[in-house]
């Protein structure tokens, strides 16, 4: 399964969120898993990218045109530059079967935001999931809460995305989404 990992490329954040998602990606990627993601080699983008190569596991790395130096640093199976983050988003979205979503800053929200109204729209059926071990979401999911009790958005959107709070009910998820990939 071809999974986009949506995350942090930054160095500075705290060291929790790195082990909470290294791992998950180990585990991950010890399965027949590849990798698509933003392509940068530092912070939990580095952590999936290192375990992706880890088991040899096949990597698309997509990065806009003004990050394009981020290749000289990775070896990816396939690179794809875009125009801008926006195509970037799209590229991920297409290249991949499902969207796991990881500590991140305003990228990685952008991203996520981008999904919900994709899949609401019907642009995509992919799996989403969300994964908050170490609570890193809770105010954006408590902010969304507030949209679906407040009617500006359909409770609808809330069964679009799933949140694992441990990466036992990742592995579970993803065992699921293969199950029904085989089945349909």
């Amino acid at each position: 399964m071809k999974i986009a990992v949506c995350c942090s490329s930054s160095d500075d954040i705290d060291e929790k969120y790195i082990e909470s998602s290294r791992k998950l990606l180990e585990k991950i990627f010890k399965e027949e898993n590849e990798l698509v993601f933003g392509a940068n080699n530092s912070g939990i983008m580095g952590v999936a990218y290192k375990a992706a190569k880890q088991y040899n596991r096949y990597i698309t790395g997509i990065a806009p045109k003004i990050y394009k130096e981020k290749f000289e640093y990775l070896e990816c199976d396939t690179e794809i530059l875009t125009e801008s983050v926006g195509n970037r988003t799209e590229e991920l979205f297409n290249n991949s079967d499902m969207l796991l979503f990881l500590p991140g800053g305003v990228g990685t929200i952008y991203e996520f935001i981008s999904a919900l109204e994709m899949k609401r729209s019907h642009e995509f059926d992919k799996p989403i999931i969300v994964y908050n071990e170490t609570g890193f979401f809770d105010e954006m999911l408590q902010m969304l809460n507030k949209v679906y009790k407040r009617n500006f958005t359909s409770t609808q959107v809330m069964e679009s995305y799933n949140v694992a709070n441990d990466y036992l009910t990742v592995m579970d998820l993803l065992g699921k989404v293969l199950r029904e990939d085989e089945e349909g």
